[in-house]
């Protein structure tokens, strides 16, 4: 995902040990735009095949995401 590549050049930094920090991510500061995109890939990879409604909302403590999957697939039902 090229959102997520890119802000992770932008925001994050390697530490000892090849562990990747992002002060961004750690402290809850994900914007809902970038969020959706993740979400959606996600949910894109996860359920192939599959309808599935996505909603990213920001109305508690953090950004976070909500799948509904139609379990019967578009594909071969």
């Amino acid at each position: 995902m090229n959102t997520l590549k890119e802000r992770i050049l932008q925001d994050g930094c390697c530490l000892e040990g090849g562990v990747l920090k992002v002060d961004s991510f750690i402290n809850h500061q994900i914007d809902a735009s970038l969020m959706m995109e993740i979400a959606k890939e996600f949910a894109e990879r996860a359920w192939p095949g599959h309808e599935v409604l996505v909603t990213t909302h920001c109305d508690a403590a953090h950004v976070h995401s909500h799948f509904v999957i139609n379990s019967v697939s578009y594909e071969n039902g």
